[in-house]
């Protein structure tokens, strides 16, 4: 925001002064400011300026009419694999910065707890680590970059967000516009899902903020899934795009190659 009203000033300040000057001596004496005629020459850098400033600001928690609905509740459910399976995708990522790539990923979920790998297109194991419902996370090989700890956390907390049903209390109902939804809410967070027409889903989680604050939860991560195919009693979304919002903002394109059923673990 700061960097455009710098620039929207600096330009006003110094734009073209010997045209200026030839405006001011021709409209002498006739009591017209020389720019009258050319506000026009603005209009691009203040429309820059405007969508910036809105691109700043938060997208806060939509309000929620409570309509009790257990097929609803079932509907976003399925969305998540239950039990014991191994999925497999493609995965593109773009950064704020415009760094890209791409890299393979192996998940394994066994109940609430999780194993997954990232490899490179060529096979090599860049980073895998086990983590367990309770948030205890153990990194098992890390190279350079994925080495720091903020680069795990961030990658486990993703993959449940795709992959895992929400933690917290959970509720149905519709928004203003009349969309159906489940949200589920926690300490930390609220996560809406909605079922789409097509059989598959978008999602959204909020951050929660200080009450005292008086502040709506903020938009932190949101998922948009698509072609959905039915695999044992779930719903397995074929493309996932998901988006970091934020300064270090992120966006995530996986494309699923394998889904596998796992027999469950003897005791």
């Amino acid at each position: 925001m700061n960097r455009f009203s710098q620039a929207l000033t600096f330009f006003m300040v110094h734009a073209d002064r010997a045209d200026c000057s030839n405006l001011a001596k021709k409209n002498k004496g006739s009591g017209r400011n020389p720019w009258i005629n050319r506000w026009w020459i603005f209009l691009p850098l203040l429309c820059v300026l405007l969508a910036s400033c809105g691109e700043l600001r938060p997208k806060v928690l939509p309000q929620m009419a409570t309509l009790p609905s257990a097929g609803l509740a079932d509907r976003c459910r399925v969305f998540f694999p239950q039990g014991h399976w191994q999925l497999t995708h493609t995965i593109h990522f773009q950064l704020a910065d415009g760094t890209n790539g791409n890299a393979l990923g192996v998940l394994t979920i066994a109940g609430s707890t999780l194993n997954c790998a990232l490899l490179s297109i060529e096979g090599l194991t860049l980073f895998e680590a086990s983590s367990a419902q309770d948030g205890s996370l153990e990194v098992l090989r890390a190279l350079p970059p994925f080495d720091s700890p903020a680069f795990a956390a961030g990658l486990i907390a993703d993959i449940r967000t795709l992959f895992f049903m929400p933690l917290g209390v959970a509720s149905t109902g519709r928004l203003v516009q009349g969309e159906p939804l489940c949200r589920y809410t926690d300490q930390e967070r609220v996560t809406d899902i909605l079922p789409d027409a097509a059989g598959c889903f978008q999602l959204s989680t909020y951050a929660l903020r200080p009450k005292a604050d008086g502040a709506l939860p903020v938009l932190t991560r949101s998922v948009n899934a698509r072609s959905c195919i039915e695999r044992d009693n779930s719903r397995l979304a074929q493309n996932l795009t998901l988006t970091g919002l934020g300064r270090a903002g992120y966006t995530l394109n996986l494309r699923l190659l394998t889904a596998e059923p796992l027999p469950a673990a003897r005791p």
